[in-house]
């Protein structure tokens, strides 16, 4: 809570670690980008979320992670 959340009510999700993503650049899926900056970036321009560098399947970074995100259900009207 470093700085104030998002429209989401969402803190600090820049800067920790650039997000490994499933998506893959070609049809090999051997390369997959991590997006966005970590706390490594020294350049301002992969800072940005739309940033997408390439990383093959088998890189280690300190500075990558991925994230977990659980979806909430919807609660649904009890129709009694």
């Amino acid at each position: 809570m470093s700085f104030p959340p998002n429209t989401l009510g969402i803190h600090d999700l820049g800067g920790n670690a650039a997000e490994w993503c499933e998506d893959a650049f070609d049809e090999t899926r051997t390369t997959f980008p991590a997006r966005g900056g970590a706390w490594s970036t020294s350049n301002s321009g992969y800072a940005e979320t739309s940033f997408r560098l390439p990383h093959p399947a088998d890189a280690r970074r300190l500075s990558n992670g991925f994230r977990i995100v659980l979806e909430q259900a919807n609660e649904r009207p009890s129709h009694e």
